[in-house]
């Protein structure tokens, strides 16, 4: 008998890179996890590498994410090169299928630097394909759509709900009206009432007799020392002027009202607190090797802080920042000249909170002058700040 020939496994191992630009890191999560549970049974690592853009006045860090997926091929189990390569693509095409961040991407293959496959998402000119609804899919919706505004009818319409006796239905209320009692017209409390019919006199009036005396003598016409009161016939005017102000005397032409408000509150004194140079060399997050904190506080409050600090040297873009140990800042900053800084926080700044100002220099530079918005005055210490930095 002759033994049945059979063809060996193939042991070759193969790469295939894909570059992760423009995707979510949870739809790069997400595609790792279903690589790894492939039947081609890939062997993902995933590679970040950090890129830094420095622009005038912003630092951006970026992240570029790669992943390596290895594999090896079998003759006996249907595992080929081709298919491998078709099974990475079908895997990114239904990641970015079920993404809830869509970006409207698809994958493109392209040639290694080591002749290896890369794949890259570009954006897709039509947008990509979603799966149609089938007749199935349509007759669940409507019977989903019909049933949920039913609900609400019931609900919502008071004639579905008297019909569902969920509400009973409202009885006529009778309503009585009632006529306003007549009120009587009041006479003028300021003039006398007359009668209706007057009737005319012949009498002659009485003359007045003149008083004259002493010590507690009151009435009119009255002529006297030591605690006398009288009006020599006169009648001094009455005023009445309800929920108002009553002046008598004369008619007031063009009165004058002034309202005199508080007086501004004083600027301002913010104290400037100068650390010493430090010798930090150079980093990934600033250019230079002098680094010099400045610690400000304010005696009150002050509304929108704006400042700008002088320094007798130039100083570098990247690193250099404004930040607040003790509260959360709404801040604008950056070098504004090659020997200035200045930021702007757009909230109020209260007495007790902290303010940081570092500047990053090629050589060691030092505090020259300080300029409020708002008028404040400034005081300067060096040495013993707590910046907490």
């Amino acid at each position: 008998m002759s033994k049945k020939e059979t063809r060996p496994e193939s042991d070759a191992h193969f790469l295939i890179t894909v570059n992760c630009d423009g995707l979510h890191p949870d739809d790069i999560e997400e595609l790792k996890r279903s690589l790894e549970t492939s039947r081609y049974r890939f062997k993902v690592e995933v590679r970040s590498k950090v890129r830094t853009e420095d622009y005038p006045g912003l630092f951006v860090i970026g992240v570029n994410t790669t992943l390596l997926v290895r594999f090896s091929t079998s003759w006996m189990r249907g595992r080929t090169r081709r298919g491998g390569l078709n099974a990475v693509i079908s895997a990114i095409d239904e990641t970015l299928d079920n993404s809830s961040h869509d970006r409207n991407r698809r994958p493109r293959v392209i040639v290694g630097p080591n002749t290896e496959p890369v794949i890259t998402t570009e954006e897709a000119l039509r947008g990509r394909k979603r799966q149609s609804w089938n007749r199935a899919d349509v007759l669940t919706a409507a019977a989903l759509i019909v049933a949920l505004l039913t609900l609400v009818a019931a609900f919502v319409i008071p004639e579905v709900r008297q019909l569902l006796h969920l509400e009973k239905k409202p009885q006529a209320s009778k309503v009585e009206v009632q006529a306003a009692p007549k009120i009587q017209a009041l006479q003028n409390p300021i003039e006398p009432t007359r009668p209706a019919n007057p009737e005319p006199t012949n009498q002659q009036q009485k003359p007045t007799p003149h008083v004259k005396g002493n010590s507690n003598v009151a009435g009119n016409n009255v002529m006297g020392k030591n605690n006398v009161t009288g009006s020599a016939n006169t009648t001094g005017p009455t005023a009445v002027a309800p929920n108002g102000i009553a002046i008598a005397g004369g008619n007031v032409t063009n009165p004058t009202v002034n309202n005199f408000a508080p007086p501004p509150p004083k600027p301002a004194v913010v104290n400037v607190c100068v650390g010493e140079p430090q010798n930090v060399g150079r980093g990934a997050g600033h250019d230079g090797n002098f680094r010099l904190i400045l610690t400000l506080t304010t005696d009150s409050p002050v509304e929108n802080p704006t400042y700008g600090f002088q320094f007798n040297g130039a100083i570098l873009s990247k690193g250099s920042a404004a930040s607040s140990p003790d509260m959360a800042v709404n801040i604008k900053e950056g070098v504004t000249t090659p020997t200035s800084f200045a930021f702007a926080i757009y909230q109020t700044w209260y007495p007790g909170q902290r303010m940081n100002v570092e500047v990053y220099s090629q050589d060691a530079v030092s505090f020259v002058d300080a300029v409020g918005k708002h008028s404040e005055s400034f005081t300067v210490k060096n040495g013993g700040c707590n910046s907490s930095l």
